[in-house]
């Protein structure tokens, strides 16, 4: 028996409260989908996502990473399951029922051993009495929701007079201009988490997500839809199912209810997005016909984007956002049949290719080749046509880049099963950032706030290119550190309530 001077060490299931349960839960739905659907890699993936939120569902800290491989869940998934219940890949009616099954397991395996990593990398840097006292400093903070409300709308007001784009003003230096942008949304998060814990200022939220959002739609990208989750990771973060008292639980139902309303308008914006607006507006814009001010693009986006909805069909719009969200599970597929049949492996040269260029920053080395896209990896080892980019230096192409998945390019580089190392150490260095940033922070919600967009902004994508995807990270990484750093303290100071800082 522990004495009262040595008390005994908290147990890691009241780090992770929902481990042993989501653990449990997991075993029971897979094995029962397996049954169900007579196929035991259904029953595994089902596994690995209830599995993956029980092991990364921190006590006290948002969701974010067990958010970002569920979201790469999907992108693995979703076409399988289709296949599986259906008989139907969408969009590659050249893929038969089991066609698809290595790809899948490969990859479900790829995220088991990334979770191993993210976890090796949280234990390596242990909490300490800072971090306790940050928790502490979290439960006592109260952020003004007003002024913050005003910070975001200052940071973000010439939004609306221009489209902000680094690599026009200057291109050695736009990777860092453009992550010291991002920072920006560090204030939004901040906001919503200010709002969620005090229960007030619901208006200042909505209005500040609209200010944010509504100028993206003058953007060739679908950045509104990565802004619209930030509110529901934060809502999801509320949620404390491990709490016992009635009133928590009363919280935790509205929490969630906002939760599935907000993941249901996503989830509609996102399908008519990549279903019936991307194609044509994105035409409009490398056309030159949707110039002029950002109020103006946003006015003919929404015109045009009223158009194309009423004029396509649900079943179409939903099938080709289905296809295309499927994409790069597929072309593991082929990777897979091609490589090393047909295709030897690389040897890691992938790999060295996309390291060199992660450590070589365009400001110190403006002569280093850009990587734009990866639609070359798609037709050179997948043997698929895909659109490639252009040379413009804009970096903006008329085509649609098309993702091979990190996953692939792991395969290619080592086959099975060297590829796990790599994704181990990718998730590594998850956990390794992911604790720097709460070391670095001068407040629990400042970290918070930053490590969701950090991940989300980076780590959330299956399909990307691990030289782009990683090389994105690792420089929000070093700016968001460098700002919290220098500036974190300042940054609490003054958006802490005023009573506060008196006491």
């Amino acid at each position: 028996m522990a004495s009262a001077s040595n008390p005994p060490a908290p147990r890691r299931l009241d780090t992770y409260p929902l481990q042993g349960w989501f653990l449990a839960l997991g075993v029971v739905l897979g094995f029962s989908a397996a049954l169900w659907f007579s196929s035991p890699l259904i029953g595994f993936s089902l596994f690995v996502l209830v599995f993956t939120f029980g092991t990364l569902w921190h006590r006290d800290e948002p969701p974010i990473l067990a958010f970002c491989i569920g979201w790469q869940w999907i992108f693995a998934t979703v076409g399988f399951l289709l296949l599986e219940i259906t008989g139907i890949f969408p969009g590659r009616p050249d893929i038969i029922p089991g066609g698809m099954d290595q790809a899948v397991l490969v990859s479900l395996s790829g995220f088991m051993v990334l979770l191993a990593g993210i976890r090796l990398g949280l234990s390596l840097v242990r909490e300490t009495s800072e971090t306790t006292r940050l928790e502490q400093q979290n439960s006592k903070s109260m952020y003004d929701v007003k002024r913050l409300f005003w910070w975001v709308i200052a940071v973000f007001t010439f939004n609306w007079f221009t489209e902000v784009l680094p690599i026009a003003i200057f291109f050695n230096a736009a990777q860092v201009i453009d992550k010291l942008l991002v920072f920006r949304l560090v204030l939004l998060v901040l906001l919503f988490f200010a709002i969620a814990q005090q229960r007030r200022g619901y208006l200042y939220g909505v209005l500040a997500l609209a200010f944010v959002t509504v100028p993206t739609f003058a953007s060739s990208s679908a950045a509104f839809t990565e802004l619209m989750l930030l509110p529901i990771i934060v809502l999801i973060t509320q949620w404390r199912p491990w709490a016992r008292s009635s009133l928590d639980r009363k919280r935790d139902f509205r929490a969630m209810f906002v939760v599935a309303v907000l993941a249901a308008a996503v989830a509609i914006a996102t399908v008519f997005w990549i279903g019936a607006v991307k194609g044509p507006w994105r035409n409009e814009i490398y056309s030159g016909q949707a110039g002029g001010s950002v109020i103006e693009r946003v006015q003919k986006f929404s015109d045009l984007a009223s158009a194309e909805v009423q004029k396509r069909d649900l079943g179409y719009v939903t099938n080709y956002a289905t296809a295309r969200v499927s994409s790069g599970a597929a072309f593991f597929a082929d990777v897979l049949n091609r490589v090393p049949a047909i295709v030897p492996h690389e040897g890691g040269q992938l790999t060295k290719r996309a390291i060199t260029h992660i450590v070589r920053p365009r400001l110190l080395f403006p002569e280093k080749d850009s990587i734009r896209a990866s639609s070359w990896l798609v037709r050179e080892y997948a043997g698929r046509a895909a659109a490639g980019s252009d040379s413009k230096e804009t970096g903006h192409s008329p085509n649609t880049s098309i993702g091979l998945t990190y996953m692939a390019e792991f395969y290619i580089d080592f086959g099975i099963p060297w590829m796990f190392f790599p994704i181990l150490l990718y998730g590594l260095t998850v956990g390794l950032m992911y604790r720097a940033l709460r070391r670095l922070s001068p407040s629990h919600d400042i970290f918070a706030s930053a490590a969701v967009v950090l991940l989300l902004s980076s780590f959330i994508s299956y399909e990307g290119e691990f030289a782009l995807t990683m090389g994105g990270m690792m420089m929000n990484f070093l700016v968001f550190s460098a700002i919290l750093y220098f500036a974190g303290s300042w940054l609490h100071r003054k958006l802490t309530m005023a009573r506060e800082s008196n006491q």
